[in-house]
């Protein structure tokens, strides 16, 4: 006998995968990574905003409608085994929600000033926090970002923001001179990337080289909140980038 509650959920659980995947440039069936980046907008407290249980459910439903339509286990990708490794050691999604205190311009300043130029790490952190000052972005926007989405200009530079439903995407510009404009330079410039590849990548502990890894949003919230601390701000997280203005 059919579990019609349990076929509503898994039907539901796709209808809002596909609708992500429409919203966000992907297709519903074959893209890993896009699976990866969409369990992880579902526990962003400004995307589903889900607990990570919630997720888990969801994710089980789409991979039984994958493997029912005879596609590859989701479960032998290793970048949809890392975000559901996030969403489960992310302590942060026990926790009640706690009110932030937002940065000022001054204090990003100081912030970003205090970050060592001459690293590779150190490059990567200034371009992130500029930018998420500046868009006012939240990590999950920051993590879904390629360098298809960044056109460079003689003297600025053009960044498309995906965002949902699609008519509220946007696009922020960065001007020449300005501190935004030059860390995301800065930060191009250390390697060439392909357009689809992420722009904010993880960097291996020898601070050598940049790999293709896209970040997470937890990975951000950890580097936002590192700096922080480093530049005696205080404790804080890339939430307070996205409300800063």
């Amino acid at each position: 006998m059919t579990n019609t509650a349990t076929d509503r959920a898994r039907a539901s659980a796709w209808q809002s995968w596909e609708t992500w995947c429409r919203l966000n440039g992907f297709e519903p069936f074959g893209v890993r990574t896009g699976l990866a980046e969409y369990l992880l907008w579902l526990v962003d407290s400004y995307g589903g905003a889900l607990s990570a249980a919630s997720a888990y459910q969801a994710y089980w439903a789409i991979r039984s409608s994958f493997l029912k339509s005879g596609w590859r286990d989701p479960a032998r990708d290793p970048a949809v085994l890392a975000a559901l490794a996030e969403i489960r050691r992310n302590e942060d999604l026990k926790k009640p929600r706690q009110l932030q205190r937002h940065f000022t311009r001054e204090e990003i300043q100081h912030l970003t000033a205090s970050i060592d130029e001459s690293s590779v790490r150190g490059v990567r952190d200034q371009a992130l926090i500029w930018l998420g000052y500046e868009g006012a972005l939240r990590p999950s926007r920051l993590t879904i970002l390629r360098w298809r989405h960044v056109e460079f200009g003689e003297f600025d530079a053009t960044i498309k923001i995906l965002s949902r439903p699609p008519k509220a995407s946007r696009t922020i510009t960065l001007y020449e001179d300005e501190e935004p404009l030059v860390a995301i330079r800065a930060w191009h410039g250390l390697r060439r990337r392909r357009p689809e590849e992420p722009v904010f990548t993880s960097i291996p502990w020898s601070d050598k080289r940049v790999s293709s890894t896209a970040l997470s949003t937890g990975d951000i919230g950890r580097i936002v909140a590192k700096r922080s601390l480093e530049a005696g701000l205080g404790q804080a997280n890339a939430m307070t980038l996205s409300q800063a203005r």
